[in-house]
């Protein structure tokens, strides 16, 4: 876990290291509200992308955007090894000062972007012998960017509310409580974190089912369509809504785990 005062930024950090010889596997990036930085050490892997012809390598240190749908696959091979700052919805903007609608749904070399300091880093994160390390380098790094946040804006402040409550919010509430009208409120969410406050909602209730399933295989995924109904119907007040909320997450599983038809075959 990041250090306390780091946390309204800081989700955690990840760390991944795995020597998968000969082998080669492709891993599939599902939906995903938050963005991140990525520091790689080991054998650079390939990104797959329907938008794209050929697949390319990723970067050094990859400052990676929110996803609104499966886009992408990496390929791995050899020795993987990684290091990952996963930010909160106000992170990326508050210790560093780019729009999260600015790189949705794609990725950047993070030393373009943000700056040298990235790479200056991540040789410190490289050098490290241990993931106790490299959380105690990045820790005292992002602290110095401290002094340089501000209070977030409403759309910040939303979001973290629609992660924190799993997605289980009815938009028109939202903006009620910042005092916009809806469609107003709809269109200044979206111009900065770049979805609609809608999607984003399903991608946060479809990142709690897949978290809860990947805790504990006790965890059906209908025993977490239930629960998650649940806290649905307790925060929209709806008596009868049961059989609507129930598709509505078989909506959100199917849309945040495929691919968009537009790039299928």
């Amino acid at each position: 876990m990041p250090s306390l005062p780091l946390r309204p930024f800081v989700q955690n950090y990840a760390h991944t290291e795995v020597d998968l010889r000969a082998a080669v596997v492709f891993w599939p990036i599902p939906a995903r509200t938050f963005a991140c930085l990525e520091f790689t050490f080991g054998v650079p892997y390939e990104i797959h992308d329907l938008s794209k012809p050929v697949a390319q390598p990723t970067f050094a240190t990859a400052l990676i955007g929110a996803k609104t749908h499966r886009q992408i696959s990496l390929e791995l091979n050899g020795h993987v090894e990684t290091f990952v700052i996963l930010l909160q919805p106000s992170g990326l903007q508050q210790l560093f000062g780019v729009p999260e609608a600015e790189i949705v749904d794609t990725h950047y070399d993070a030393h373009g972007v943000i700056g040298a300091a990235m790479s200056d880093l991540r040789e410190q994160l490289g050098e490290a012998d241990s993931f106790t390390a490299r959380v105690r380098i990045a820790d005292e790094y992002l602290l110095r960017r401290l002094t340089n946040t501000s209070s977030p804006g409403i759309p910040l402040r939303v979001a973290q509310a629609i992660v924190a409550s799993q997605g289980c919010v009815r938009v028109g509430n939202l903006a009620a409580q910042t005092g916009l009208s809806l469609r107003h409120f709809e269109r200044v969410f979206s111009r900065q974190l770049g979805i609609t406050p809608k999607m984003y909602a399903r991608i946060a209730r479809f990142e709690t089912a897949v978290r809860l399933r990947s805790q504990s295989r006790a965890n059906t995924w209908a025993r977490i369509a239930q629960d998650l109904v649940l806290t649905a119907l307790k925060s929209f007040e709806w008596t009868t809504a049961g059989p609507f909320v129930v598709l509505g997450l078989v909506s959100d599983f199917v849309g945040s785990t495929s691919m968009r038809s537009s790039g299928l075959p």
